[in-house]
């Protein structure tokens, strides 16, 4: 992972990199039910508030691009979620979280590794 060796990450870019990792770590372990769409706004618009700060951080800023097109399913996915849900729109959001499970459990692994 080039984050695990980027020679020195700044604490700035830390804070950026812990928050980050609790919305992904959240995103990968939601439970779907009726209040979950909000949980998942949250985290999405939490990501991409970190993934733009990271943007242009040595050793993330690939990794950052790669997880963006991911969170944009997932926030497309939960955007046309209505209350109650269908059950279509239940797997899209489904297969838009799988999807950035996948991506993201690689750059979590190296985020700790970056900032322990």
């Amino acid at each position: 992972m080039p984050a695990a060796t980027s020679p020195s990450v700044s604490a700035a870019a830390c804070k950026h990199v812990d928050s980050l990792r609790g919305s992904l770590t959240s995103l990968t372990h939601v439970q779907l039910n009726a209040s979950s769409a909000s949980q998942i706004r949250t985290d999405v618009t939490n990501i991409n508030t970190q993934l733009t700060a990271l943007k242009d951080e040595p050793g993330f800023s690939a990794q950052a691009s790669q997880l963006r097109s991911s969170v944009d399913q997932v926030t497309n996915a939960a955007k046309k979620m209505s209350s109650p849900p269908t059950s279509a729109q239940v797997q899209a959001v489904i297969t838009a979280l799988s999807q950035l499970k996948a991506k993201s459990s690689g750059m979590i692994a190296g985020m700790k590794a970056a900032c322990p």
